[in-house]
């Protein structure tokens, strides 16, 4: 799933590229956690083989816990940008559309790690 962590990672640059020329940062701000969870997709494996050398787990471990703590940190990330969308509706539509893409593209990664 590299290419496809990549096309998401290019999206999200795009994205924030088109928000920062319509002069929307707190929007362009906001989707690059987007691209977190597919950076550290592509990023899992050496960095799992790493950890395991200093921690009691194996690679594949080491790696899940890696998009979940990722996972976690975006969804913080989400959470904070959140606080300066006014609308309260437009606020919880942000939070569950960003948060539920996250979460759901870490599923898919996870369940693709594990069972090639």
């Amino acid at each position: 799933m590299k290419f496809e962590s990549i096309a998401i990672i290019v999206i999200a640059i795009v994205m924030f590229v088109i928000f920062m020329r319509a002069n929307k940062p707190n929007y362009a701000i906001g989707t690059l956690p987007l691209g977190l969870v597919p950076l550290a997709n592509l990023a899992k494996a050496p960095v799992g083989i790493w950890l395991s050398n200093y921690l009691p787990f194996t690679s594949m471990q080491c790696a899940v816990g890696l998009l979940v703590f990722v996972l976690a940190v975006s969804c913080l990330i989400l959470g904070i940008v959140a606080m300066s969308i006014r609308p309260k509706r437009s606020r919880a539509t942000f939070i569950l559309a960003c948060g539920g893409f996250n979460i759901a593209i870490t599923l898919v990664f996870i369940s693709n790690f594990i069972s090639p």
